[in-house]
């Protein structure tokens, strides 16, 4: 079987919120079981795309940083195998 697969760059811009996997769960309206133990699995709820999906810390972390307000990131692409991605954070 050949493989097809490429490898790609995704930048964009979330909304997120901290979030325990079980009040994740009853925000979606699922039934928890009373032995579940999410409530203290930590994470991220992610707002995209009118899409909401959670994330664990070990997920989220790595691969996020908050923009502030006057926070802002340049994505410029120099070739096909270069790309310079520069974050600008402005004080007021």
């Amino acid at each position: 079987m050949i493989n097809n697969r490429k490898k790609y760059l995704l930048v964009k811009v979330i909304e997120a919120e901290p979030m325990t996997l079980g009040e994740f769960y009853k925000k979606q309206g699922y039934n928890i079981p009373p032995l579940a133990n999410v409530y203290n699995i930590d994470g991220y709820i992610v707002y995209h795309n009118g899409k909401a999906e959670w994330y664990s810390l070990d997920e989220f972390n790595p691969y996020t940083r908050e923009l502030s307000n006057g926070s802002e990131i340049e994505v410029n692409i120099i070739d096909k195998n270069v790309c310079k991605c520069e974050f600008y954070s402005f004080i007021e």
